[in-house]
């Protein structure tokens, strides 16, 4: 019978034929037999065929290796049919038979000589080495089978096709399984793949005459699949449908079909040392030069079986032209008539000009390249009322990469795109899947917080447990704060000071804190508190008993069930059941998961098939299996289950990885991830695959299948294809280039479409850029992903609401050409979304007032803008580490622990003025330290105290240090802890005082400000009254940062606001001390009562002024780049105000340019109308003259 091919360069004139034919042939009692690359195309066939019949029913649908199989069984007359074996089963038997490899085994040398050394002992990651062995080579074994017939039935034979070594070990371990009374044998049932199965059906009396099948859009053939059809149509009435690029590529359409067909046929072959290829021609079409190697040599394949053949077999091939041609002048259609038409090099010049339906944009990150293609989305849907949200595709080179970043971007609040996501699999998407890795993790690990945390924040196992996300969130803090990193307890130890950092003494101490009281320890005055070695540890959280012995059951459980598995070897039957029982123990899947069951199933079949190693197992041989090999083993089945998001082609966009036979047409397709290094990816060239010794036609390169998948998508898109790629890295700040597919099409459009080079569209770096705003060269480039004008009107790609408003903001807010237009819009962005910088001011009753803190006033002079967000709105934006990930022990004192033992020892020598206690104290105190595991251990802890020590006493002692100091006041009335208002926790006053009590004039009526603050140290000179203080920092400089709260403290004092106060502490002159590592820097204020108690009404009134967001950091006004505060002029003109401005303005911009700057913005700052104000030179001088007078003065050290 003769095989009919219909070919067509779109496959919507396939599916027209189609649908015909299978009418036609359509029989209640026989249904019909379609065969289809995968089951995406499956859905948009019977889609399409019932769109154009009205119905689709009575069709067998089938992937190509099970529609073959069905056939060779239909026709097979044996009652007892083989069995098909399936990957995971191929890959156990596989395994059992390169775990039977032997250095002696001569023929098996190369690869046994991967798992053993040289005196024969195997490696010591020997199950990791197999399992990845096995998995290569059953990849290889398939693609002998289907590429290379010849090879394995000389294997069969007894014969090598190329004698090498590594030929003669692979027909070694392929004969193992597959030969007579081979390992598959030990299985009740012959079991054997299609090309086996295809061996022994040749030997078929006949086939079943009349079957019609119908073989729709297999793009690519092997060669054996190929031959199949080629057998196969001898007897079966066979009809397939193909997608190619060009009529003129395979068929000439000006003569009848034979006369077309034998042109294919001419086709010579070229053969070289390393390999045959199809000749080639100098005048051949470029794209189809560059990418179409693939489909054409599917084609060649077909009639050299032709040739081969008799005359039973004819090919009968016809063009199908599209119902309705194309007559658009679009640069994308330009491209598909050249293409259809095989138009040479030199046949064509670019004369048109770039438009929107090919576009190519570069973007910053993943992240923004998401963003730029979501805002794409929602653009083209607003501005095309006929497109519908399953007429868009998003491809990805890698949905691993890709997949979270997207699944991010479009499930935003509010959400606007429907979507779906195919081709991701349950190693990545998987919870439960996820659940049972890091289990095993944990088992063969070193018991770290990060493998235990990894668990515990997982869904499955929060279920199990009955815990919400807060509850390990509290675990994470208590772990943190116990200073636990790694294992449950170290072997052999029974001194608890020696057990850190373990989870037993962690526990330990959580327990011990909760059933007893926790010994007060008092730095200050060198006491130090434990309980046998355990230093109790207790929080607000520790109080909830049920929770507390809910994490110490579930890590000791954890521990007991896993720690006998690292080493544990058992038959595959038995680590069935233990991990099972973890399962059961440990995790139940959320009733708001349900899609996680089919994942748990699967799990539980895969790890019931390892039963079947038990059963491949000959006497005398070692069957027992390691937790490495099972971990192995279920991240690969885990990879091999297909997970998706949605329903393709239903719900939404569909968002899919860059496979090929996918020929599914859409209006509008975005392919991400075209940066080098990406895409089209590496040829396959181990030393493995005996493929590379010489290739063949029809071998396929993933390369070559890469370039000939971005035809397809040229042949599947409609009306827009979009190219996107990152082009920085911001971590290496390196710049990529787009791959070489994406610079081959821009040199042929430059070449052959464009009369003018195309531009490339720049993706601005956010979503607020002005840059957005200054999109006229991407719009008249033809590119609407960054902004575009439709109806005059102009349209910026970019849809978040913030994201518009700052746009809008920007666009009008300054360069509104009168004040109505700006005050216009400004009330219509306030009615859009609420402005913060614009809430009410505060109405507290008199009678409870406003509890304002020195530390409040601080922050308030250090970044006004920071303290008004804290203040105001309570937000903060401090960079949290993720501490789970923390697992290493330290090898040295954290900065800032090392910073607070120090300031601890010198506040305690000043308090006692003992030398020979600091010594005490320092020991105690580092010992204190140890037993909470703050320190590090052995060796490094040694050096790390010694360092520590010498620090204090150099500071003590040293020319100028505290000692001197203290030395000098010798006379000096002392006092320590002062507190002004609510006292400090854990702090026993030595001197306190009432808060500091300001009544201020508010627009809603008068409010009290009650004014808190802390002095640690004071001295009082009997002689002059002038009130000293010492500020303890281990900088090796100065800062205002450190002065400013004493400072407060004194001008609070000396202001009269509270008579109390000023009578004990003084009005007169104050010095502040700083003790920095270079010595001790002393600074005067000497001011009238009467200034610091404007200064600090105004002061207070500013700070609580809700309206006011200043943009004025004290890091760069305080530089040496601009007028000092106490310079300033107390009347300046209009000049020198807006000179200050726009140099602070300068100073700010050129800051954040740098590596590291001296002020960091807080990432909130964009939602709010945070600048430098108009009055920035009146508020750094009356803010900020007074506290930094001394400080620009040449100070006494």
């Amino acid at each position: 019978m003769p095989t009919r091919l219909y070919f067509s360069n779109t496959i919507e004139s396939l599916a027209n034929q189609f649908a015909r034919d299978i009418v036609a042939c359509n029989e209640w009692s026989d249904p019909c037999t379609v065969i289809v690359p995968n089951p995406y195309v499956q859905k948009w066939l019977q889609l399409e065929t019932a769109r154009i019949n009205g119905v689709v029913m009575n069709i067998r649908f089938r992937i190509l290796t099970d529609g073959l199989w069905e056939i060779l069984e239909e026709n097979d007359n044996d009652p007892e049919k083989p069995i098909l074996i399936d990957q995971a089963e191929f890959r156990l038997l596989l395994y059992r038979a390169v775990k039977k490899l032997n250095l002696g085994a001569v023929d098996a040398a190369p690869l046994a000589g991967y798992l053993f050394d040289t005196s024969g002992e195997k490696m010591p990651d020997y199950e990791e080495r197999a399992w990845q062995l096995t998995l290569r080579l059953a990849r290889y074994f398939h693609e002998y089978e289907i590429y290379r017939e010849e090879m394995i039935d000389a294997w069969i034979n007894g014969e090598l096709l190329y004698n090498t070594e590594m030929e003669s070990a692979q027909r070694h371990l392929y004969l193992s399984l597959f030969q007579d009374g081979g390992i598959r044998n030990l299985q009740h049932g012959l079991r054997l793949t299609l090309p086996g199965y295809w061996r022994r059906a040749r030997t078929f009396a006949s086939l079943h005459l009349g079957s019609r099948i119908f073989i729709f859009g297999e793009a690519r053939l092997s060669p054996l699949h190929a031959s199949m059809i080629h057998e196969l149509g001898k007897e079966l009435d066979i009809t397939m449908y193909q997608v190619n690029p060009c009529s003129e590529f395979w068929e000439d359409i000006t003569t009848t079909g034979e006369d077309r067909w034998k042109r294919i046929r001419s086709i010579s072959i070229d053969s070289y040392p390393d390999g045959d290829i199809l000749s080639a021609n100098e005048y051949e079409y470029p794209l189809l030069k560059y990418w179409g190697k693939t489909g054409r040599e599917t084609i060649k394949l077909l009639s050299l079986l032709e040739d081969a053949g008799s005359k039973e077999l004819r090919f009968i091939s016809e063009w199908i032209e599209p119902d309705e041609p194309s007559d658009d002048s679009t640069c994308l259609s330009e491209v598909r008539r050249q293409m259809l038409g095989r138009f040479s090099p030199i046949e064509n010049a670019g004369t048109m000009r770039q438009d929107t339906s090919i576009q190519i944009a570069s973007c910053t990150d993943l992240y923004r390249e998401a963003e730029a293609v979501y805002n794409s989305i929602l653009h083209n849907l607003a501005h095309s009322a006929d497109l519908r949200m399953t007429d868009i595709a998003v491809m990805v080179p890698d949905m691993a990469l890709y997949g979270p970043v997207i699944e991010s971007v479009f499930s935003r609040e509010p959400r606007c795109v429907s979507y779906c996501i195919i081709d991701s699999t349950a190693v990545t998407d998987s919870l439960f899947g996820k659940a049972v890795r890091a289990i095993l993790d944990l088992a063969s690990g070193s018991f770290t917080r990060k493998e235990v945390f990894d668990l515990i924040s997982n869904q499955c196992f929060l279920e199990a447990r009955s815990l919400s996300a807060r509850d390990a969130e509290i675990w994470l803090e208590w772990a943190d704060a116990l200073m636990i990193f790694r294992g449950f307890s170290h072997t052999g130890v029974a001194d608890h000071e020696s057990n850190l950092y373990t989870w037993e003494q962690g526990l330990r101490r959580l327990r011990l804190g909760r059933i007893m009281l926790s010994p007060q320890s008092h730095y200050e005055r060198g006491l130090f508190s434990d309980y046998s070695g355990v230093v109790p540890y207790a929080d607000m959280n520790t109080r909830d008993r049920e929770l507390l012995d809910a994490f110490n059951l579930a890590i000791e459980l954890l521990h007991e069930k896993t720690s006998r598995l690292k080493l544990l070897r058992a038959p595959g039957s038995d680590w069935y059941h233990i991990i099972s029982g973890l399962i059961d123990e440990f995790l139940v899947i959320p009733a708001s998961m349900p899609e996680e069951s089919f994942i748990k199933f699967r799990l539980i079949e895969a790890l019931r098939n390892l039963s079947l190693l038990d059963r491949f197992t000959e006497d005398g041989d070692n069957n027992s299996c390691s937790l490495p090999f099972i971990k192995e083993y279920i991240g690969e089945y885990l990879a091999s289950i297909p997970s998706s998001r949605g329903n393709y082609l239903a719900d939404g966009v569909n968002v899919s990885a860059l496979i090929p036979n996918r020929l599914i047409p859409f209006q509008i397709i975005y392919v991400m991830g075209m940066q080098e290094g990406v895409f089209p990816g590496t040829a396959d060239t181990s030393t493995l695959n005996l493929m590379t010794i010489r290739r063949k036609i029809g071998d396929i390169s993933r390369p070559d299948l890469n370039r000939y998948l971005f035809l397809e998508i040229i042949l599947s898109v409609r009306k827009k294809r979009y190219l996107t790629y990152v082009s920085k890295d911001l971590q290496k700040d390196q710049d990529f280039y787009p791959n070489s597919v994406v610079t081959q099409f821009l040199t042929y459009l430059n070449g052959h479409v464009l009369a003018d080079n195309f531009v490339v569209a720049h993706v601005p770096p956010t979503g607020c850029s002005t840059e957005y705003l200054r999109a006229g060269t991407a719009i008249d480039s033809g590119s609407d992903i960054i902004a575009s004008i439709e109806e005059g009107n102009y349209h910026p790609a970019v849809y978040g609401i913030s994201d518009r408003l700052l746009l809008l903001e920007r666009a009008f807010g300054h360069n509104a050409r009168t004040a109505d237009l700006r005050r216009i819009v400004t009330d219509r962005i306030t009615s859009i979304n609420p402005v913060f910088t614009q809430l009410h001011d505060i109405d507290t009753p008199p009678s409870e007032g406003a509890a304002v803190s020195l530390r409040d006033l601080t922050i308030f002079l250090l970044n006004p803008a920071e303290s008004a967000l804290r203040w105001h709105l309570t937000l903060y934006d401090e960079e949290n580490e993720d501490v789970s990930l923390l697992e290493d022990e330290p090898f040295y004192s954290q900065p800032r622990s090392q910073s607070r033992f120090i300031s601890n020892a010198l506040n305690y020598y000043i308090r006692t003025g003992s030398e020979a206690d600091i010594f005490a104290f320092i020991e105690a105190s580092y010992r204190h330290l140890s037993l909470k595991s703050m320190t590090p251990d052995g060796a490094f802890a040694s050096i790390d105290f010694d360092h520590m020590r010498d620090t204090v006493i150099g500071r003590i002692g040293s020319k100028g240090g505290i000692n001197s100091f203290l030395k000098e006041r010798k006379g000096f009335r002392f006092i320590c802890d002062i507190t002004l208002g609510s006292p400090t926790p854990g702090v026993e006053p030595g001197m306190k005082f009432s808060p500091l009590i300001v009544s201020l004039a508010r627009d809603a009526g008068a409010i009290l400000v009650k004014l808190n603050g802390y002095l640690p140290f004071l001295w009082k000179n009997p002689a002059t009254g002038v009130s000293e203080s010492l500020i303890i920092t281990n900088s090796a400089t100065p800062s205002l940062a450190h002065i400013l709260p004493h400072f407060l403290f004194f001008a609070a004092s000396a202001s009269g606001l509270h008579p109390e106060i000023t009578r004990e502490i003084g009005s007169g002159a104050f010095i502040i001390h700083v003790s920095h590592r270079r010595g001790i820097t002393s600074f005067t204020y000497d001011r009238p009562c009467s200034e610091y108690t404007d200064y600090i009404i105004r002061l207070l009134s500013d700070f609580l002024d809700s309206s006011s967001f200043d943009l004025l950091p004290l890091g760069l006004i305080a530089g040496s780049r601009i007028i000092q505060p106490p310079e300033m002029k107390s009347r300046p003109d209009q000049d020198e105000k807006e000179h200050y401005r726009q140099t602070l303005i300068r100073l700010i911009s050129e800051d954040a340019e740098k590596p590291f700057p001296s002020f960091r913005p807080m990432e909130i700052f964009d939602l709010i109308e945070s600048e430098v104000p108009e009055d920035a030179y009146e508020k750094a001088r009356d803010r900020l003259a007074m506290p930094l007078t001394p400080f620009f003065r040449v100070p006494s050290s």
